[in-house]
Formats: structure tokens, sequence, C-alpha cells
């Protein structure tokens, strides 16, 4: 057997380093312009924050919408999304981001997006997705009550985090969100929102290594 000359270890050890030392880093998502002051607001609270549940395995449907306990027979969140929900939870204790309460719709992938992200979690029926409603009264009145909240001023150091459906907050605010998506709102009482930013998981994840420190 050929003994190989020490020199080709040598080269491809330092191959080895090389293609190490040469890995490109995470690439940052672009941010909205007003990444500074929506890092300060998050931190100083007053805002409500709308996160969508989740991506989910679009294979399944909801064929159960009754008994909301039965999450084999829903649309649950897939490997990715479990994936993404605990980034943005990370993420978020990386910024420092105050939170006081998070509520989340009774559906299983909203549930788990709400638990993976930020632990602790209440359940709201009024979060639950507008398709499922009895009746138009009822579907208007899910409509009020998510309007009301997203529109109701919040003490400083309080942020209060909500964690639903796509439907919900369009019909609500004329929000559009993609899965994990998320809308950073300013409420003003009776004078409506505004709007400071709506983000991706990526975008989460830019900010916290911009301007997070070392949250877990």
């Amino acid at each position: 057997m050929r003994k190989l000359h020490p020199l080709v270890f040598i080269i491809a050890g330092f191959s080895l380093l090389v293609s190490c030392a040469t890995t490109p880093p995470v690439a940052d998502a672009p941010l909205p312009a007003n990444a500074n002051e929506l890092v300060a607001a998050l931190r100083q609270g007053g805002l409500n924050i709308y996160v969508r549940h989740g991506i989910t395995d679009k294979r399944h449907l909801d064929f159960d919408v009754v008994d909301l306990k039965n999450c084999q027979q829903q649309r649950n969140l897939s490997d990715e999304g479990r994936e993404q929900a605990l980034l943005l939870g990370k993420s978020m204790r990386k910024l420092d981001v105050a939170i006081s309460q998070v509520i989340a719709s009774p559906y299983c992938r909203c549930m788990d997006t709400a638990n993976l992200a930020f632990r602790d979690y209440k359940v709201q029926p009024e979060l639950r997705i507008l398709d499922d409603a009895a009746n138009p009264k009822e579907r208007q009145e899910r409509i009020t009550w998510l309007l009301q909240h997203l529109r109701q001023e919040q003490k400083p150091g309080t942020n209060i985090v909500y964690v639903a459906h796509q439907f919900n907050v369009m019909a609500a605010a004329n929000i559009l969100l993609g899965e994990t998506d998320t809308a950073v709102i300013r409420p003003h009482g009776d004078r409506g929102m505004e709007v400071l930013a709506t983000l991706t998981t990526a975008q989460w994840q830019t900010l916290a290594r911009r301007y997070g420190g070392a949250g877990n």
C-alpha cells in the first residue's frame, strides 16, 4: 500500500480550515427604515403585537372545529413552523421586548406557536378563526373584539401579544401577514392605531443580531 506524503495531510488540513473560515454567515434580512425607533418602542412597551401562527402542514385541513382539543383533526404546525416559533421567541428575548401577556386562539397551531415562542399564554375564544363562526353576527363580534383590543392602549413597559389567524387581523385592521409574520401596532384608543412594522421571523433574527443582548 502506497504511503501518502505528509505534505498531503498538511494541505488537506489547511483546505478544511479555509473552508470553515469562509463559510458565509447567516444573511441579514432587510429591515424597515425605522428599525432603531422600532426596537426602542418594543422595549418601552405600550404596544400590541399580533403574531400569525407558525408555518403549517398544508396537507391537512381543519376537519373538527367543534372539539378544538382534538389537534389530530386540525391543520397543525410543520417542523419548520415549530422552528420558526422558537426563533421568534428567542429573538424577542434577545431584544428585551417587554411582554406582559400572550393571548392565543384556541386552535392548536396558535397555542403551539404561543407555547414555543413565549411559553406562557392564555386562550381567548374570540380569537377563533372567522370561518368557523356559527353565523354573521358571531363573525362580526370576533372582528369587533379584535379591533377594540388592537386599539386598546397599554401601560409603559407592557406589550400584549396576540397569536391568531390571518383572516381575523385582515378583517379587523386590513393587515396582511404570512405564517409566523408579526404586526407591531401602536394603539391610540378611540383614535385608532398605527402599524409600526410588519416583520418576518428572519427580520426579527436580524434585529436580534444587530440590537440584541445575550437573551435565550
